[in-house]
Protein backbone atom coordinates (compact mmCIF):
# COMPACT_ATOMS: atom_id res chain seq x y z
CA UNK A 1 0.00 0.00 0.00
CA UNK A 2 1.39 3.39 -0.99
CA UNK A 3 1.41 6.05 1.74
CA UNK A 4 -0.02 9.47 1.00
CA UNK A 5 1.94 12.69 0.85
CA UNK A 6 -0.27 15.51 2.17
CA UNK A 7 -0.24 18.78 0.25
CA UNK A 8 -1.91 21.71 2.05
CA UNK A 9 -4.56 23.49 0.01
CA UNK A 10 -2.74 26.82 0.51
CA UNK A 11 0.12 25.70 -1.72
CA UNK A 12 -0.18 26.53 -5.39
CA UNK A 13 -0.61 23.85 -8.01
CA UNK A 14 2.77 24.76 -9.46
CA UNK A 15 4.41 23.94 -6.13
CA UNK A 16 2.47 20.69 -5.95
CA UNK A 17 3.67 19.67 -9.39
CA UNK A 18 7.21 20.54 -8.36
CA UNK A 19 7.18 17.98 -5.56
CA UNK A 20 9.09 14.77 -6.22
CA UNK A 21 6.30 12.50 -4.99
CA UNK A 22 3.75 14.34 -7.13
CA UNK A 23 5.93 14.13 -10.24
CA UNK A 24 6.47 10.41 -9.75
CA UNK A 25 2.75 9.86 -9.34
CA UNK A 26 2.02 11.95 -12.48
CA UNK A 27 4.51 9.97 -14.56
CA UNK A 28 2.91 6.75 -13.35
CA UNK A 29 -0.51 7.99 -14.41
CA UNK A 30 0.77 9.00 -17.87
CA UNK A 31 2.32 5.56 -18.32
CA UNK A 32 -1.06 3.99 -17.58
CA UNK A 33 -2.47 5.79 -20.61
CA UNK A 34 0.57 5.35 -22.87
CA UNK A 35 -1.25 2.79 -25.00
CA UNK A 36 -4.18 5.19 -25.38
CA UNK A 37 -1.76 7.94 -26.40
CA UNK A 38 -0.06 5.72 -28.98
CA UNK A 39 -3.35 4.48 -30.42
CA UNK A 40 -4.81 7.98 -30.62
CA UNK A 41 -1.81 9.47 -32.39
CA UNK A 42 -1.43 6.43 -34.65
CA UNK A 43 -5.11 6.43 -35.66
CA UNK A 44 -5.02 10.17 -36.38
CA UNK A 45 -1.93 9.82 -38.55
CA UNK A 46 -3.39 6.84 -40.42
CA UNK A 47 -6.64 8.70 -41.15
CA UNK A 48 -4.68 11.71 -42.38
CA UNK A 49 -2.54 9.57 -44.68
CA UNK A 50 -5.62 7.86 -46.12
CA UNK A 51 -7.24 11.25 -46.70
CA UNK A 52 -4.28 12.88 -48.45
CA UNK A 53 -5.10 11.63 -51.98
CA UNK A 54 -8.54 13.25 -51.67
CA UNK A 55 -7.42 16.63 -50.26
CA UNK A 56 -7.65 18.55 -53.53
CA UNK A 57 -11.05 17.12 -54.48
CA UNK A 58 -12.55 17.79 -51.07
CA UNK A 59 -11.33 21.38 -51.06
CA UNK A 60 -12.74 21.95 -54.55
CA UNK A 61 -16.08 20.47 -53.46
CA UNK A 62 -16.23 22.72 -50.40
CA UNK A 63 -15.38 25.81 -52.45
CA UNK A 64 -18.03 24.98 -55.06
CA UNK A 65 -20.81 24.75 -52.47
CA UNK A 66 -20.02 27.78 -50.32
CA UNK A 67 -20.20 31.50 -50.96
CA UNK A 68 -18.87 34.82 -49.57
CA UNK A 69 -20.92 34.52 -46.37
CA UNK A 70 -19.22 31.22 -45.52
CA UNK A 71 -15.86 32.92 -45.81
CA UNK A 72 -16.93 35.66 -43.40
CA UNK A 73 -18.10 33.08 -40.87
CA UNK A 74 -14.85 31.17 -41.35
CA UNK A 75 -12.83 34.28 -40.50
CA UNK A 76 -14.72 34.55 -37.19
CA UNK A 77 -14.01 30.92 -36.29
CA UNK A 78 -10.37 31.26 -37.31
CA UNK A 79 -9.99 34.28 -35.02
CA UNK A 80 -11.51 32.29 -32.16
CA UNK A 81 -8.93 29.58 -32.81
CA UNK A 82 -6.02 32.02 -32.67
CA UNK A 83 -3.78 32.04 -29.58
CA UNK A 84 -5.55 34.94 -27.85
CA UNK A 85 -9.04 33.66 -28.67
CA UNK A 86 -8.58 30.08 -27.53
CA UNK A 87 -5.93 30.45 -24.82
CA UNK A 88 -5.57 33.94 -23.32
CA UNK A 89 -9.23 34.99 -23.08
CA UNK A 90 -10.61 31.74 -21.63
CA UNK A 91 -7.73 31.63 -19.14
CA UNK A 92 -8.37 35.20 -18.00
CA UNK A 93 -12.10 34.57 -17.68
CA UNK A 94 -11.52 31.52 -15.48
CA UNK A 95 -8.95 33.35 -13.36
CA UNK A 96 -11.17 36.41 -12.84
CA UNK A 97 -14.21 34.28 -12.07
CA UNK A 98 -12.21 32.23 -9.58
CA UNK A 99 -10.89 35.32 -7.83
CA UNK A 100 -14.23 37.14 -7.84
CA UNK A 101 -16.15 34.16 -6.49
CA UNK A 102 -13.29 32.87 -4.34
CA UNK A 103 -13.24 29.51 -6.11
CA UNK A 104 -9.71 28.03 -6.08
CA UNK A 105 -10.78 25.22 -8.39
CA UNK A 106 -11.49 27.71 -11.20
CA UNK A 107 -8.02 29.20 -10.79
CA UNK A 108 -6.49 25.73 -10.99
CA UNK A 109 -8.47 25.02 -14.13
CA UNK A 110 -7.23 28.29 -15.65
CA UNK A 111 -3.62 27.26 -15.06
CA UNK A 112 -4.13 23.73 -16.36
CA UNK A 113 -6.11 24.86 -19.41
CA UNK A 114 -3.41 27.34 -20.39
CA UNK A 115 -0.71 24.70 -19.85
CA UNK A 116 -2.63 22.24 -22.03
CA UNK A 117 -3.05 24.69 -24.92
CA UNK A 118 0.61 25.75 -24.76
CA UNK A 119 1.82 22.15 -24.65
CA UNK A 120 -0.28 21.10 -27.65
CA UNK A 121 0.54 24.26 -29.59
CA UNK A 122 4.25 23.67 -29.04
CA UNK A 123 3.99 20.06 -30.21
CA UNK A 124 2.06 21.06 -33.34
CA UNK A 125 4.48 23.84 -34.26
CA UNK A 126 7.54 21.62 -33.80
CA UNK A 127 5.97 18.92 -35.99
CA UNK A 128 4.82 21.18 -38.79
CA UNK A 129 8.10 23.05 -38.88
CA UNK A 130 10.01 19.79 -38.99
CA UNK A 131 7.84 18.23 -41.71
CA UNK A 132 7.44 21.37 -43.82
CA UNK A 133 4.34 20.49 -45.84
CA UNK A 134 3.38 23.26 -48.27
CA UNK A 135 0.13 25.11 -47.62
CA UNK A 136 -2.66 25.14 -50.22
CA UNK A 137 -1.80 27.45 -53.11
CA UNK A 138 1.74 26.06 -53.26
CA UNK A 139 2.87 22.83 -54.94
CA UNK A 140 2.10 20.07 -52.46
CA UNK A 141 5.27 18.62 -50.99
CA UNK A 142 7.42 18.28 -47.89
CA UNK A 143 10.19 20.84 -47.47
CA UNK A 144 11.11 20.62 -43.80
CA UNK A 145 12.67 21.47 -41.56
CA UNK A 146 11.67 25.10 -42.07
CA UNK A 147 10.22 28.08 -40.24
CA UNK A 148 8.52 29.57 -43.30
CA UNK A 149 4.76 29.87 -42.80
CA UNK A 150 3.91 28.67 -46.31
CA UNK A 151 5.53 25.33 -45.46
CA UNK A 152 3.83 24.92 -42.07
CA UNK A 153 0.67 23.11 -43.12
CA UNK A 154 0.83 19.66 -41.48
CA UNK A 155 -0.51 19.48 -38.83
CA UNK A 156 -2.81 22.48 -38.42
CA UNK A 157 -2.03 24.31 -35.18
CA UNK A 158 -5.57 25.77 -35.11
CA UNK A 159 -7.04 22.27 -35.32
CA UNK A 160 -4.60 21.01 -32.68
CA UNK A 161 -5.52 23.58 -30.05
CA UNK A 162 -9.21 23.27 -30.93
CA UNK A 163 -9.00 19.52 -30.32
CA UNK A 164 -7.09 20.15 -27.08
CA UNK A 165 -9.69 22.63 -25.85
CA UNK A 166 -12.47 20.14 -26.53
CA UNK A 167 -10.58 17.34 -24.78
CA UNK A 168 -9.90 19.48 -21.71
CA UNK A 169 -13.55 20.43 -21.31
CA UNK A 170 -14.66 16.84 -21.99
CA UNK A 171 -12.57 15.67 -19.04
CA UNK A 172 -13.16 18.64 -16.72
CA UNK A 173 -16.84 19.42 -17.42
CA UNK A 174 -18.55 16.97 -19.82
CA UNK A 175 -21.85 18.90 -20.19
CA UNK A 176 -19.96 21.92 -21.54
CA UNK A 177 -18.18 19.77 -24.12
CA UNK A 178 -21.13 19.99 -26.56
CA UNK A 179 -20.88 23.74 -27.30
CA UNK A 180 -17.08 23.67 -27.06
CA UNK A 181 -17.01 20.75 -29.48
CA UNK A 182 -19.20 22.68 -31.93
CA UNK A 183 -16.81 25.64 -31.77
CA UNK A 184 -13.84 23.31 -32.26
CA UNK A 185 -15.47 21.85 -35.38
CA UNK A 186 -16.08 25.38 -36.65
CA UNK A 187 -12.42 26.25 -36.17
CA UNK A 188 -11.32 23.15 -38.06
CA UNK A 189 -13.75 23.82 -40.91
CA UNK A 190 -12.63 27.45 -41.17
CA UNK A 191 -9.03 26.52 -41.92
CA UNK A 192 -10.08 24.49 -44.95
CA UNK A 193 -12.67 27.06 -46.02
CA UNK A 194 -10.02 29.79 -45.99
CA UNK A 195 -7.63 27.49 -47.85
CA UNK A 196 -5.00 27.67 -45.14
CA UNK A 197 -4.92 23.90 -44.64
CA UNK A 198 -5.92 20.69 -46.37
CA UNK A 199 -8.40 18.25 -44.78
CA UNK A 200 -5.62 15.81 -43.86
CA UNK A 201 -3.80 18.60 -41.98
CA UNK A 202 -6.97 19.17 -39.97
CA UNK A 203 -7.59 15.51 -39.19
CA UNK A 204 -4.11 14.87 -37.84
CA UNK A 205 -3.97 18.22 -36.02
CA UNK A 206 -7.29 17.68 -34.25
CA UNK A 207 -6.37 14.10 -33.34
CA UNK A 208 -2.96 15.18 -32.07
CA UNK A 209 -4.39 17.92 -29.87
CA UNK A 210 -7.26 15.85 -28.53
CA UNK A 211 -5.12 12.83 -27.66
CA UNK A 212 -2.32 14.74 -25.92
CA UNK A 213 -4.74 16.94 -23.96
CA UNK A 214 -6.97 14.02 -22.96
CA UNK A 215 -4.12 11.89 -21.63
CA UNK A 216 -2.30 14.83 -20.00
CA UNK A 217 -5.37 16.04 -18.11
CA UNK A 218 -6.59 12.63 -17.09
CA UNK A 219 -3.20 12.04 -15.50
CA UNK A 220 -3.24 15.40 -13.74
CA UNK A 221 -6.75 14.96 -12.40
CA UNK A 222 -5.97 11.49 -11.07
CA UNK A 223 -2.76 12.76 -9.49
CA UNK A 224 -4.15 15.86 -7.78
CA UNK A 225 -7.85 14.98 -7.42
CA UNK A 226 -8.87 18.08 -9.33
CA UNK A 227 -12.43 17.06 -9.94
CA UNK A 228 -13.83 17.50 -6.44
CA UNK A 229 -14.44 20.58 -4.29
CA UNK A 230 -11.57 22.05 -2.28
CA UNK A 231 -10.86 20.21 0.96
CA UNK A 232 -8.53 20.70 3.90
CA UNK A 233 -5.74 18.99 2.00
CA UNK A 234 -5.18 17.42 -1.36
CA UNK A 235 -3.15 14.23 -1.40
CA UNK A 236 -1.07 12.45 -3.95
CA UNK A 237 0.38 9.00 -3.75
CA UNK A 238 4.07 8.84 -3.07
CA UNK A 239 6.58 6.07 -3.64
CA UNK A 240 6.34 3.07 -1.35
CA UNK A 241 8.37 3.29 1.84
CA UNK A 242 10.43 0.36 3.03
CA UNK A 243 8.73 -1.54 5.86
CA UNK A 244 9.76 -0.33 9.28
Amino acid sequence: MNPRCPIPKEESLLRQIGGKAARMRFYQEVRKDFRLLAWGLGASLLLALLLMPFDTGLMALLKAHTGPMARKVAVVFTNIGAFDGICIYPTLIMLLWGWARKLPRWRRHALLYMTTILLVGLAANILRGGLGRARPGNPDGWYGPTIKSKYNSFPSAHASVAGASFAYVLVACPPASVPVGAIALGICWSRVQLERHRPSDIVFGAGLGFTIAFVFNRALRRTFSLGGPPTESTTVAGPPHPPS
